[in-house]
């Protein structure tokens, strides 16, 4: 049978018992699977504030399967600091190796497993060697031999030819009374296979280089843990709510095929921002819903205006002034790039009309220009900007940079239809980077391209 989907949901602990009943409605009880609980902080406590209960530290990841096959791959999480101080307590003085002692003994007999296991070592000291050379034949002086026999009803889990074999690769080890021991190495251990609670992934917060300032964003290792169980390489991750993109950055990297949905424009602009960070212009991807011409352009911005401008201030590479839909005082997005001095930083401001423009908005534009200390104005139009209109513009003068030895026009004027076509803001090169936008770290993995989805 083809294994089936996995389905993964997120929540606050106090909608989890709702969502449970919404997902056995919608999924079926009987492929509820596993309820995880993820510990996001070390502490929390709204006791100032009159709090009279708990903290709450943890969120809820229920996961559920479409049908009872699934594909699933075993996930090995660190051992922790008092399992590793409690099971591999003794360390090799040469290599400094930490190892715990295993039982060589098996309950059932097989093969040549009924043999006593020789040792020998000096007389006065504590510690056991192996007699490979069957010395106790004949015996030296100031030696002691010992002949060891499995456990009374048991035998040795190994032939006598293996077990030697692992003595001469320094594997065993004794015990004080002579009873060999396998030598099982911590390093060698791929550590303890996933459980449902996850304590060692922190919040983004304890990430710095990787906030984006989105306020649901999750860490990428938490995204890359559920990927890595439920996903094949190969396979598809889908995120009907990506929000900045965690999800597709995580499964790009995995070297899985991805879809991510979302209704904001902010969060396509994002994306799209956090992919060219982490993996390059080589990062190959289709946006499907953006408009790809002027009269698309003119439909979403009849349909919704602050989607219009973001998909706008997108194109140009520009952050919102403000995220919110309330009234901007005459700035809709902004760029920020390295000025002549260094450490000092300009500002280009953008305003976003999808009506008729006419010179006042350019003298509008020029007095915010002024108030704001800009260096650079854009006034971005759906319709072509009037003769007037390019008279005032060209009145404002011109932003000189001594870097670049050239001269960029203060205040311009662009339509939709220039955008779309490739032209974009006159401006000094964005040196540094991470400044108009959080820039997301480089990431390290096998994600360069995407392959196309059977849709």
């Amino acid at each position: 049978m083809k294994p089936s989907a996995s389905i993964y949901l997120h929540c606050d602990p106090t909608a989890s018992h709702y969502l449970k009943l919404l997902m056995d409605a919608v999924f079926g009880v009987e492929n509820f699977r596993t309820e995880i609980i993820w510990k996001r902080s070390s502490a929390h406590s709204d006791a100032k504030q009159g709090r009279a209960q708990h903290g709450r530290i943890h969120d809820v990841i229920l996961f559920y399967t479409k049908t009872d096959a699934w594909f699933w791959n075993q996930v090995f999480m660190d051992y922790g600091r008092e399992y590793i101080d409690a099971f591999y307590r003794h360390i090799e003085p040469d290599t400094g190796r930490r190892y715990q002692m295993g039982d060589l003994s098996a309950a059932k007999p097989g093969g040549d497993t009924q043999y006593e296991w020789r040792v020998k070592r000096r007389t006065g000291q504590e510690e056991w060697q192996s007699d490979l050379t069957e010395e106790w034949k004949s015996p030296k002086k100031g030696w002691e031999y010992k002949g060891i026999p499995p456990y009374k009803g048991r035998s040795w889990a190994y032939s006598k030819a293996n077990m030697i074999e692992y003595a001469k690769a320094g594997r065993i080890c004794y015990t004080t009374t002579g009873t060999p021991r396998y030598k099982r190495y911590l390093d060698e251990m791929p550590g303890v296979p996933l459980q449902d609670v996850w304590t060692d992934i922190g919040p983004i917060g304890a990430r710095a280089a990787e906030r984006l300032g989105y306020p649901t964003q999750k860490p990428e290792a938490l995204l890359e843990r559920i990927i890595q169980s439920s996903c094949p390489e190969g396979g598809v991750v889908l995120d009907p709510f990506c929000g900045c993109g965690t999800t597709v950055v995580a499964a790009h990297k995995l070297g899985r095929r991805w879809i991510g949905v979302d209704i904001m424009q902010l969060a396509i602009n994002l994306i799209k921002n956090r992919l060219r960070d982490s993996f390059g212009e080589a990062a190959a991807y289709k946006v499907i819903g953006e408009p790809v011409s002027a009269p698309d352009a003119e439909r979403l911005a009849e349909s919704d205006p602050y989607q219009f401008q973001w998909w706008v201030l997108g194109l140009v590479g520009a952050r919102p002034a403000d995220q919110k839909k309330r009234a901007d005082k005459g700035v809709d997005g902004k760029i920020i790039f390295q000025g002549d001095t260094p450490g000092v930083f300009e500002t280009v401001i953008l305003s976003v009309k999808a009506g008729k423009t006419g010179v006042a908005h350019v003298r509008d534009l020029k007095g915010v220009l002024e108030r704001e200390a800009a260096a650079i104005g854009v006034l971005i139009s759906m319709r072509e900007p009037t003769r007037d209109m390019r008279t005032e513009a060209a009145a404002a003068g011109f932003y000189e940079s001594a870097t670049w030895g050239r001269k960029y026009p203060r205040l311009q004027l662009l339509t939709v239809a220039d955008l779309l076509s490739g032209k974009t803001v006159d401006m000094p090169p964005i040196r540094q980077v991470g400044v108009t936008f959080k820039k997301a770290p480089k990431a390290s993995g096998k994600g360069d391209s995407q392959g196309d989805l059977p849709l």
